[in-house]
């Protein structure tokens, strides 16, 4: 494997290990109008499909009292496997976990989802400039 990219895993697995073994007692909040938004860590019980009390980091947006999103992303060990869980407790409710032999293999996995997600931007993208040109062109036509 590539040196770099060794390198990028190796701090992001250092940033998750430290997220999982910290306990804030305060969450930072950001008010934008009448949204707030709040990232915190904590470690209690984690419903859903991960269902194990667990540090793990809180990202929020909350609209007056209504809560919009609240995911709760974690790592955490199943069975002797390394997990990483999101629960969403917020408006919409699911709950996504993963788990694999080694940090390496869902570290892996979660750059191929993300360069995934990103193609399939890049291809809707190309594809509204494809439209708009379309349109453009058409408009001196007709």
């Amino acid at each position: 494997m590539n040196t770099k990219i060794q390198k990028i895993l190796i701090i992001f697995s250092i940033i998750i290990l430290l997220f999982s073994t910290l306990n804030f007692a305060e969450a930072w909040y950001t008010k934008i109008g009448e949204l707030t938004f709040f990232v915190s860590v904590h470690t209690h019980y984690v419903g859903g499909c991960i269902g194990a009390v667990i540090p793990h980091v809180n990202l929020g947006v909350n609209k007056g009292s209504q809560e919009l999103v609240n995911l709760h992303i974690a790592q955490y060990q199943k069975g002797g496997s390394s997990c990483l869980g999101i629960y969403s407790t917020g408006k919409v409710h699911f709950c996504w976990n993963i788990c694999w032999g080694n940090y390496w293999t869902w570290l892996y996995y979660i750059a191929l989802a993300i360069s995934i997600c990103l193609a399939a931007y890049l291809i809707y993208l190309s594809w509204s400039i494809l439209v708009w040109i379309a349109r453009v062109a058409l408009s001196f036509i007709f």
